[in-house]
Parts: structure tokens; sequence; C-alpha cells
């Protein structure tokens, strides 16, 4: 999922039946559609997507993360669902979330507008398809993105699906597409942060894997093309093999929960972290 920002002006269509130009651009959230899964395409006049050519707003792909907190109507039906819808009178800006992908499966995100309640929970956005090492890999973020109506505020949070508590996923970074020509205010987006578990959770920052049974749950690897868990390892344990590496900054690695990293209460506190290696 990545922010293509592109800008056109005086586009022209070669066929002048509208009812045909809708029914092409109608295929433009029909996913995938060149791998895209959420299409926003801005029309500042309205001359180039809207039904009526006069009133400018947002051409997006026909699904709830995009549509649920404006006044889309679907495009005209083509004979395989309405895969794009058009939001007429409105400025959008979409936030993505990226998280670890270790461990938040069943995560989902939870947003809900302040000023009427009305609410939406997104899916993540994960290549699946993906080899064993690429999905390894730090880079390998699990994506949330909604498109969202500036001038409205919202508080967001994440869930476990079928839970109705916050929480938190180890590492989250929020990332906002490029302005959209119509922004005249900034987003007012409020992500929860619940607390850390009681007791001594932030003591032991790195997490168990699991390694006994295979797993490759909160660790990744960084520049290197086979990642494997091989046995044994150090004292007779399984370890991960981190192979052809070719850089030397080529690593195993994890995410460190951000709340015990920026807790006040750890304000000066020394880590020790050893690790056993073979070469």
């Amino acid at each position: 999922h990545f922010d293509g920002h592109t800008k056109f002006s005086s586009i022209s269509y070669l066929d002048e039946d509208p009812n045909r130009v809708l029914g092409h651009l109608e295929t433009v959230g029909q996913e995938p559609w060149n791998n895209n899964n959420d299409v926003v395409l801005e029309d500042v006049d309205g001359s180039a997507f809207s039904p009526n050519g006069l009133t400018p707003g947002f051409l997006v792909t026909n699904k709830p993360a995009m549509t649920t907190f404006a006044d889309c109507s679907p495009l005209a039906e083509n004979g395989d669902g309405l895969h794009a819808a058009f939001c007429p009178n409105v400025c959008l800006r979409t936030v993505t979330y990226l998280t670890d992908s270790s461990g938040t499966e069943d995560v989902v995100l939870f947003v809900r507008r302040r000023s009427d309640g009305r609410s939406l929970t997104v899916t993540s956005l994960v290549d699946e398809d993906k080899s064993k090492l690429a999905k390894s890999t730090t880079t390998w973020y699990r994506t949330y993105s909604s498109s969202l109506p500036l001038g409205e505020g919202y508080d967001v949070e994440f869930r476990r699906a079928g839970s109705s508590d916050a929480m938190w996923p180890t590492y989250v970074k929020q990332v906002f597409e490029y302005a959209p020509d119509c922004a005249s205010t900034e987003m007012d987006i409020a992500l929860a942060i619940p607390d850390v578990p009681p007791g001594d959770y932030c003591a032991q920052l790195i997490k168990n894997g699991d390694l006994e049974s295979g797993s490759y749950t909160s660790w990744h690897s960084h520049q290197a093309t086979e990642f494997s868990v091989v046995s044994p390892g150090h004292a007779d344990s399984p370890g991960y093999a981190l192979m052809y590496r070719g850089n030397h900054v080529a690593a195993v690695d994890q995410y460190l929960d951000q709340r015990c990293i920026g807790a006040e209460e750890n304000a000066g506190a020394r880590f020790d972290v050893s690790v056993t290696f073979i070469i």
C-alpha cells in the first residue's frame, strides 16, 4: 500500500457516451486493480469523474474504509459488482497505519467519528502470497487504511477481532497521504495507546518467538536472502539462521514495544542484551 500522488488536468474522453465512461471508471476499484486495493482520485472541479460533470469530489474504491464517513454513490453496474463510487462535495484524506506483521493476524483498526458516533472496523491489507523469506522481513508490514473527510474529529484504536478492548500491536507507524488540493485543515485524529500490562512487562523487551515449534513470531530478517529455523542452535535448542548476507548490516531483528521505550518510568533505564551466535 503506497501513496502514488499524481495530478492530471484537461482530461478528454474519446468515448462521449457518459454511461460508457462511467462503466470504464467503475472498474477502477475492482480488486486487484493493477495490484492497488485502495484507489482515491480527487476531481477538483467535477469535470473528470462526477456523474453530472460539475460537482467536485472523489472517485474511490467502493468499500467501507473509503465510503463510511462520506455521502458516496456507487457508479453504474457493469455486471461484475459495484467496485467504485463517487463522493461529492467532500474533501477526503487517507491515513494508513503500518504495524508489525507478526502476531497481529486477528488485529483490526476501529475508527469512530466524534460528531455522530458513526464507526468503522478496518481489516488489514497484507500480501499473504509472498515467500516465507519476504514475509519475515522487517518491512513486511500489516497495513490499515481509511479515507476520512477533513473537518471532522476521529478516535482510532487497535482491537482484537471480536473484542471491544483497545490493544497495542507492539509497533505502529501513522502515515498521512499527500494532502489533496481541497485540504484547508489538518486531520484531527487521535490514536489510543493503552497502558502497558501491569507488573514487569517492560523488564523483558525481547519476545520469545517459540523457536521450539519452528515459529518466526516476533522475529524478522533484514537484508538477507535466506532466513530459517535450524537445529541444533545454542545448548541443543533451535536457532535462527541468517544466510547469504548481502550487506554488513544484515541482521535478525524484532520490533520493541514503543510504550516501554518511551515510558516515563524507564527514563534513563539501561537494558542489557546478550546474544549467542555461530559463524
